[in-house]
């Protein structure tokens, strides 16, 4: 069985919201966590929330290789 390849526009909206999920998963837990541990939590939510917006932007501009470029970007994170 062969699956159709999938588009650059599709895979980056799968990115923006999986990345998405994991900042809202990450806010919920500084949240929990005391003052001192939240700042480096704070500064990771705040590049992730930055590469979300980038990645917005570049679907909506159209300009392909901005949309590769967050892309790449946003498969670095994990699933933690």
């Amino acid at each position: 069985m062969t699956t159709a390849p999938e588009t650059l526009p599709g895979a980056l909206a799968a990115e923006i919201d999986r990345v998405a999920r994991k900042h809202e998963r990450w806010a919920a837990y500084a949240a929990e966590m005391p003052a001192a541990g939240r700042n480096g939590m704070q500064f990771t939510m705040r590049m992730m929330q930055a590469e979300i917006d980038a990645a917005k932007a570049a679907m909506n501009s159209g300009d392909i290789a901005a949309m590769a470029a967050a892309l790449k970007s946003l498969k670095e994170y994990d699933d933690e």
